[in-house]
């Protein structure tokens, strides 16, 4: 059975355009984009902006057939759009600000 995950992310202070920059330019390698899902098990992603008062923040929800394999695969990935994935989450996420949304209904 699938799993999922959401996610709520503070992005770094001054980042929020190099995150946004590179996020709308991946639905013009969609094809990349799929090839490197599907080794993953991955079967949807989805991100999106949160601006407030705090701070920018990014929500990420993903839905896998194991969410750890997903995880393994992503990190061990010699694939271009995974390595530039990896950059950009070290560059403009801060990782100290990362909350786990609690699932409420999945349908």
């Amino acid at each position: 059975m699938p799993q999922s995950e959401c996610i709520r992310v503070r992005l770094k202070p001054g980042m929020t355009n190099k995150f946004l920059e590179w996020a709308k330019q991946v639905p013009n390698r969609m094809e990349e984009a799929k090839l490197c899902m599907s080794e993953q098990g991955v079967i949807a992603e989805h991100i999106f902006l949160d601006r407030s008062p705090g701070g920018d923040f990014i929500i990420v929800y993903w839905k896998a057939e194991d969410l750890a394999k997903a995880r393994a695969v992503f990190q061990s990935s010699t694939r271009k759009m995974d390595l530039e994935m990896i950059e950009m989450v070290e560059s403009t996420w801060d990782r100290s600000q990362v909350a786990r949304l609690e699932p409420v209904m999945e349908l």
